[in-house]
């Protein structure tokens, strides 16, 4: 700001119109300091030179005032207006429509808003509590996951459930000793699958803090290719949740 502000009043048109001034400021001192040389030593027979004298300083003053005063305003003018002009132009651009990565980045994640996580499982608890979870919440389609303090350890798909109760009914376990296992199983059998699966079943999520804007969190989503952005506090346990499915309603709303 400071530095804009020192290379406007060092412009050439700001400085062009310092010099007029001063230029025109000794002019007129040196008409009005002139001595009148014709009539020092005034007496009746010259009067009436001094008189002629003293209305040519007159006429010269005003010459230059006239002559001086179009220029510095016509240079004053053009300076000023310039950064008028400027200030509006300035103006109209910032009023211009913004794009919608713009709006997004200026939009905290509470306007959102995030929805309530709803609850979290342990690796420790058995797989029956996920499957009674997700059975009761039909919307529900991912699983978070926290360490024994409560901080965000992973989200996983709810793919994962059913792929690995498959498999377990397929390697002849039934259904009471599957819902026994604790969920810690689920995870590690995902990891023996192709890398791909892994990536889209395991980990699916970003934690972002509450100051974040929702433009941040959509570009970290898009970023790692997830869906799912965990709001997580101080301490990193998982508070609330957004999707992109939030971000584009969002979106339509600033519209």
């Amino acid at each position: 700001m400071g530095d804009n502000r020192t290379s406007k009043w060092n412009s050439p048109e700001f400085q062009l119109v310092k010099i007029m001034l001063i230029v025109l400021t000794i002019l007129v001192f040196a008409v009005l300091l002139t001595p009148p040389l014709l009539w020092v030593n005034l007496d009746p027979a010259n009067e009436d030179m001094a008189k002629d004298f003293m209305e040519y300083k007159k006429t010269i003053l005003s010459i230059l005032i006239t002559a001086f005063g179009a220029w510095v305003g016509a240079g004053a003018a053009y300076f000023f207006g310039r950064e008028n002009l400027k200030i509006a132009a300035q103006s109209m651009l910032d009023m211009r429509s913004q794009s919608p990565r713009e709006r997004l980045r200026q939009t905290p994640i509470r306007a959102v808003p995030p929805k309530p996580l709803g609850w979290s499982v342990k690796n420790t608890d058995p797989l029956d509590t996920v499957l009674t979870q997700l059975k009761g919440e039909e919307d529900r389609w991912f699983i978070p996951i926290v360490k024994d303090d409560g901080a965000l350890d992973t989200v996983l798909h709810e793919e994962a459930i059913w792929r690995f109760v498959e498999k377990q009914n397929q390697d002849g376990v039934s259904y009471d000793d599957i819902k026994k296992q604790p969920l810690s199983e689920v995870v590690t059998f995902i990891n023996t699958l192709p890398a791909k699966v892994i990536k889209r079943l395991l980990g699916i999520y970003v934690a972002v803090s509450p100051e974040k804007t929702a433009g941040e969190a959509h570009e970290l989503m898009n970023t790692k290719g997830v869906f799912i952005a965990v709001v997580v506090d101080e301490k990193g346990k998982p508070q609330q949740y957004i999707d992109t499915g939030d971000i584009r309603s969002l979106l339509m709303r600033l519209d």
